[in-house]
């Protein structure tokens, strides 16, 4: 591992460290099939009421376990860091504009491979020659 990805690991740890001990409340969001685009609205419309964090699962397991010592309700969390999730942390209650967020969600499109053969009814045709 590089002296870089040292230091980037470390901010990171520091950074995660920092969220959980400044806010009382953690939502765990699911994000497949969330577009980069999207998931960048939804941290516009949240920036100075909550903070959202993605980040390595590995990284913020071993985050929560380290920080589960201090508080034994983390412990529950790390059971949840699993596939594309993300956390939202807020220090009040929940804001209404974490509400409007929720109503973002849009329907994902379909992969070209989930859908089913088109079958349609045709009657038997029988050809008809016409004389020339």
């Amino acid at each position: 591992m590089s002296g870089a990805e040292s230091t980037k690991k470390q901010e990171y740890f520091a950074k995660l460290v920092n969220l959980l001990e400044t806010h009382n409340k953690i939502f765990v969001v699911g994000v497949d099939n969330v577009g980069s685009n999207h998931l960048q609205k939804v941290r516009a419309s949240l920036r100075g009421k909550a903070v959202v964090l993605m980040g390595k699962n590995t990284m913020v397991r071993k985050v929560l376990r380290a920080e589960a010592a201090k508080n034994a309700d983390l412990e529950a969390l790390t059971a949840l860091v699993r596939g594309n999730v993300g956390f939202v942390f807020v220090k009040d209650d929940r804001p209404p504009s974490v509400r409007s967020s929720s109503r973002r969600r849009s329907e994902p499109l379909p992969r070209l491979e989930s859908l089913p053969p088109a079958t349609l009814p045709s009657p038997p045709v029988t050809p008809v020659w016409s004389p020339l």
